[in-house]
């Protein structure tokens, strides 16, 4: 999907695509390492998914899931995307040039992938 969204230079969608996947992929992460299964009506998965991301990737650090790269990566990609569609509004994407809009896509694909890649461990 997120590789259609890139061919078809669809980059609004491709970000949040691929926000979507990465988000997952770290719910995913903590709740394994509960041994729980990502059920959203299970009380104890609900309160540990309802934390901030930044709080879950830390706690992945901490216990060594994660790599300070990788966590560095997800928060260079987290910084990048609140301030597209936080900060300067969605107009900021139309603004960029073919060169930046390629860089963002190319990191989102790079990031989504790297916490598929995590995740499979």
């Amino acid at each position: 999907m997120l590789e259609f969204l890139k061919r078809n230079q669809r980059v609004h969608e491709l970000l949040l695509c691929a926000w979507g996947e990465i988000e997952f992929n770290v719910d995913q992460l903590v709740a394994r390492q509960f041994g729980l299964h990502c059920d959203y009506y299970d009380k104890k998965v609900r309160f540990l998914l309802d934390s901030s991301l930044a709080r879950k990737l830390d706690f992945l650090k901490d216990i060594g899931a994660i790599q300070n790269d990788e966590l560095q990566a997800v928060h260079a990609f987290r910084k990048r995307r609140n301030e597209l569609f936080h900060s300067q509004g969605w107009g900021a994407l139309f603004m960029m040039s073919k060169n930046e809009k390629e860089q963002v896509k190319d990191e989102a694909l790079r990031v989504a992938q790297l916490t598929l890649v995590i995740l499979s461990r």
